[in-house]
């Protein structure tokens, strides 16, 4: 059975905000995906039409004012391939969300966590509650005068030790205003995000053991370089670069690495492999 590839595309590791759950700080150089590399994707992935690709990366993908090409091209390219945007929905304007919608994009999917001020402009450091709700609400009245739109508007949030019981009460609010809802479990980023208030929650597996996702997820960062994880912030274990190797190549290297079965530091504290992912 053929798998379907999924491919995180990081058009940007520049972001508005300052999240508290965000190991920005700790990253290396920050930068926007060139239309050259872009090209280079498109060329090198050899992308299909039941491949994903998911604009999300480190940063704001909606900082880059080369995106809404970006966007053109991908669809141009494969008219029914599956698009998904991971936005903080702080910059949901008309000149953002037509070129969207213009797009025919599958998903947008905002980062949103907390539903009182307080918490939210706590620990998404930089929004503002009220504006980032018009937003929304804005974006869901565009979708919906579009006839026969397949865009879907959804709402991310981070589940954590500490509000694993309030799970309902958020997903109702979302419900309340039409908006459904895909939660994410808390993540130590390859052990550079550490905060008292928000901790992952128990893993059924112990870490360390082969991850579910590594080969059927290539995330490409804003420079080209193909990481070995999304949670390897500083570029330490490279699978190759988009700009001159091909998927072809980055996938047998990939398949090298799980007959192997020697994976790096970063994956002996992970969390994420024993975890669902009630985002899929």
């Amino acid at each position: 059975m053929k798998q379907t590839r999924i491919f995180d595309i990081e058009v940007s590791r520049n972001c508005n905000l300052s999240c508290a759950f965000c190991p920005r700080e700790a990253m290396g150089k920050h930068g926007f995906m060139e239309p050259a590399t872009f090209e280079n994707f498109l060329k090198n992935a050899g992308l299909q039409s039941d491949d994903i690709v998911i604009f999300c990366g480190l940063g704001e993908s909606l900082l880059n004012k080369s995106f809404p090409g970006y966007l053109a091209r991908l669809r141009e390219l494969q008219p029914r391939i599956a698009i998904q945007l991971v936005t903080n929905g702080t910059l949901l304007k008309s000149q953002t969300v037509t070129p969207l919608l213009d797009s025919r994009i599958n998903c947008i999917m905002v980062s949103f966590n907390g539903v009182d001020a307080p918490t939210y402009e706590t620990l998404m450091k930089g929004a503002r509650f009220a504006d980032t709700i018009a937003n929304l609400d804005y974006t869901l009245e565009e979708i919906r005068k579009r006839e026969n739109s397949r865009t879907r508007l959804m709402v991310t949030f981070i589940l954590a030790k500490e509000n694993l019981h309030e799970e309902e009460k958020i997903n109702e609010f979302w419900k309340s205003k039409g908006i459904g809802t895909s939660p994410q479990y808390m993540h130590n980023r390859g052990g550079f995000v550490d905060m008292e208030t928000m901790s992952p929650p128990e893993s059924n597996e112990p870490p360390g053991r082969p991850c579910t996702y590594f080969e059927e997820y290539h995330f490409i960062a804003w420079n080209g370089d193909v990481m070995f994880c999304c949670h390897d912030i500083q570029h330490k274990y490279l699978l190759g670069n988009i700009n001159k190797d091909s998927m072809r190549v980055i996938q047998s290297r990939k398949k090298r690495f799980i007959k192997e079965n020697k994976w790096p530091d970063i994956c002996q504290t992970c969390p994420a492999p024993g975890l669902p992912n009630p985002g899929n």
